[in-house]
């Protein structure tokens, strides 16, 4: 295979940012010292703030009803600006979803380098975003724009729910099953494709990947055999599912062979195409794993950008579930990665 070919630009959007996508997120433990200075919440309308790592934070509305509320930005991980403005959208829309909640409106959050005043550059990544939103129902009233060295761009979204219908970090068991629904890699894939030697067959594959919404969570809000659910992003499929485990007081198995990749990605894992939020994550994590190869460690700790959901089910409701997935397209995905046990030394133990 050869490397793809793009067209040469005046210039390209990941020029602008020093790592893209939801790789330039701040690490796990860096993040715990900033929310040290945060005062604790004490309200009792707050069903949800930063103390389980949650996806969103959740106020209540009525002794039915709440309100789900997310923000999420970052710098370019392709090229293509209106691309770009979707991709980012989806992924920030995804915290919604990730609770079971319903997106109804959304704020722009946008900087850039006054240099791209001058091109159509910064309206095309807001008519990517736009664009998106409309197709799932969702408004952007407005948002804030500033003159910045590196582009980004997000949106802060929110939602509506049930109280008892939502899918918290907190909610899974012993016993209960592990899907996810988007394969990995798209950190490294992002670093193949910045280096120029993304296989040409890969490239569609990996941005078509990107900018799929995650409205699937949304469908799952009335079905209570769903425990808990989450969106696999910066901190990897290691990282996420060890704040679904913390949360929970739980441990989990993986099967490694269970995980859908991107394709060829362990020969890009060959290649050191690694990112820098991936090897942090293996530092931050490596006390959660045991006795696997570094292979397998890059890609469960390889930070996704707008990556797949992880769903944490009741064990009875296999059967019923796949069946779901599969009535939405997901049937690639019907198959378990994985169990929640019973708390143990380790928090996750991987298979290979």
């Amino acid at each position: 295979m050869q490397p793809a070919t793009t067209e040469i630009m005046a210039f390209k959007l990941t020029q602008y940012s020093t790592a893209g996508g939801c790789g330039c997120k701040v690490p796990n433990n860096q993040l715990s010292d900033i929310i040290r200075n945060i005062t604790t919440p004490t309200n009792p309308m707050i069903l949800s703030d930063f103390r389980n790592n949650e996806d969103a934070a959740i106020v209540k509305i009525d002794d039915e009803h709440c309100m789900v509320y997310s923000l999420d930005f970052f710098t370019p991980i392709v090229d293509d600006p209106e691309l770009f403005g979707r991709i980012a959208a989806a992924n920030a829309i995804s915290d919604i979803y990730a609770k079971a909640a319903t997106p109804t409106l959304a704020l722009s959050i946008l900087g850039y380098p006054r240099e791209l005043d001058e091109t159509d550059v910064v309206g095309k990544i807001v008519k990517g975003a736009s664009d998106l939103c409309h197709e799932l129902n969702i408004n952007i009233l407005g948002g804030h724009t500033i003159y910045n060295p590196q582009i980004f761009f997000g949106l802060s979204v929110t939602g509506v729910a049930r109280i008892n219908q939502l899918k918290l970090n907190d909610k899974a068991q012993p016993g209960d099953l592990i899907y996810h629904t988007k394969p990995i890699g798209t950190g490294i894939m992002a670093t193949a494709l910045k280096k120029g030697v993304l296989f040409s067959d890969d490239e569609e594959i990996f941005t078509n990947n990107l900018k799929q919404p995650n409205n699937f969570g949304a469908l799952l809000s009335k079905y209570d055999f769903v425990h808990s659910m989450t969106d696999i992003t910066g901190f990897g499929l290691i990282g996420h599912l060890g704040e679904v485990c913390q949360a929970s007081n739980v441990s989990a198995q993986i099967d490694f062979q269970k995980i859908k990749l991107l394709p060829n990605l362990e020969e890009y894992v060959e290649m050191g195409l690694l990112t820098a939020g991936g090897k942090t994550n293996q530092q931050n994590y490596c006390q959660s794993l045991y006795g696997i190869s570094e292979s397998t460690t890059a890609i469960i700790c390889d930070p996704q950008t707008n990556g797949g959901l992880l769903i944490i089910i009741a064990r009875e409701s296999k059967q019923a579930f796949e069946a779901l997935m599969t009535a939405h397209g997901l049937q690639d995905y019907a198959t378990p990665i994985g169990e929640m046990t019973t708390k143990g030394k380790i928090l996750i133990e991987v298979n290979e």
